[in-house]
């Protein structure tokens, strides 16, 4: 099945309204070229696939249950600002802290990778009143449906044992798990 709609298309894409074709036909040639026409709004509202023959009510979710059934799926965790925090954990070794951080629902299913913005320069660990810049992206250390472990590592300097605040040194930084099926 193919559901389109078409806001342009070329004369090769041009059919005769209400007949089937063998080849692809987008539009008719009456048809308003929605893409070339000076300030046009096109809305699309609406519209909800059924399976089955029967139609059933139009299901309206509010945006924060389609933000939190999407958070099954994909969560990611984008800074705001230098301050921006992913969560508290401790230091595993002189170089190695350790964060856990909360999903705010439960994903469908244990993420096994991290995403992160790639660069080693966005991330910085927090302990004892004093913030070192990460000397690696962080990685992925463990996760099950609820939460995340990750590790930050920074060149030296930390106590094991103690507690550290995983924090980024940018808003360019982001952490995310995925649970696509």
């Amino acid at each position: 099945m193919n559901i389109q709609w078409t806001l342009g298309s070329g004369t090769d894409y041009h059919g005769t309204n209400n007949t089937w074709t063998g080849s692809v036909k987008l539009a008719t040639s009456s048809q308003t070229q929605w893409i070339s026409t000076l300030n046009a709004t096109f809305y699309l509202t609406g519209v909800q696939l059924e399976v089955g023959t029967v139609a059933t009510p139009f299901e309206h979710r509010s945006y924060g249950d389609e933000l939190a059934r999407c958070r099954r799926y994909y969560y990611k965790a984008q800074a705001t600002s230098a301050s921006s925090s992913w969560g508290i954990g401790y230091v595993q070794t002189t170089t190695q802290a350790r964060s856990i951080q909360k999903f705010p629902v439960e994903m469908r299913t244990r993420p096994t990778a991290l995403e992160q913005s790639g660069t080693a320069g966005d991330y910085r660990v927090y302990y004892q009143f004093t913030s070192t810049t990460c000397s690696s992206v962080p990685t992925y250390f463990y996760a099950n449906t609820w939460e995340a472990q990750t590790n930050f590592t920074v060149s030296s300097g930390l106590t094991v044992g103690e507690g550290a605040i995983a924090r980024a040194v940018n808003s360019n930084a982001y952490l995310a798990w995925s649970a696509e099926l």
